[in-house]
């Protein structure tokens, strides 16, 4: 595993910024950062999920500081249909990934797949060309 060290940066005067390296443990353990068995598991690799719920909330709302009731009304909408989510994925109700999604973690998987075969930067290179090709 690749030791990574982490820095914290302190704005010492108003001219500029000086930089003070210092190790710091991270928010999260470096165990949780590593993507390669969820990407061989089939499962997802990012937190988009949670960032496409907040957009949906946002879209919904629509004003910039909404009042209270506003909010409650629509997370009481968001919770009926997290509700009905929830029931059909329990009663077995398959959902299917868009073609262009299924495609791309397709070609993420075969990169996985041959880690062990080429070097690091041909790896990283690698899942990048296929992450990012349409």
């Amino acid at each position: 595993m690749i030791n990574l060290n982490h820095f914290n940066i302190k704005k010492l005067n108003t001219k500029g910024y000086t930089y003070r390296r210092r190790e710091k443990n991270p928010r999260y353990p470096i165990n949780v950062w590593n993507v390669y068995e969820a990407t061989m598991n089939g499962e997802s690799r990012t937190n988009n999920q949670a960032e496409i719920w907040h957009g949906h909330l946002k879209e919904s709302v629509r004003i910039n500081k909404p009042p209270f009731y506003i909010i409650a009304k629509e997370l009481q909408k968001q919770h009926a249909n997290s509700t009905v989510l929830r029931n059909q994925l329990i009663t077995g109700v398959e959902f299917k990934k868009k073609k262009v999604h299924a495609d791309k973690d397709a070609r993420v998987l075969n990169v996985v797949r041959n880690f062990n075969i080429v070097t690091v930067l041909d790896f990283l290179k690698n899942v990048n060309t296929a992450a990012s090709a349409e």
